[in-house]
């Protein structure tokens, strides 16, 4: 539902909020380049909406990409 993660949705989180959005990695049909863009985009979207990166995403591995809300 990572299509919902707007700037206006920052409404509804609360300060310090932990935002945790699955990745692509069991999508099997995605090229490589497609994960890594899926991956990128969602990223662009949670900073967007006023969130930080807590820890960075392992393409290899990790399944979900973790951040936190910060009011501004």
């Amino acid at each position: 539902m990572v299509h919902h993660l707007i700037p206006p949705i920052a409404d509804i989180f609360s300060d310090e909020s932990l935002i945790m959005l699955e990745t692509a990695k069991f999508i099997t049909e995605l090229s490589r380049e497609q994960y890594i863009e899926f991956t990128n985009k969602i990223d662009r979207m949670a900073k967007s909406a006023g969130c930080e990166t807590m820890i960075d995403v392992n393409l290899e591995k990790d399944c979900f990409a973790f951040y936190k809300f910060k009011r501004a």
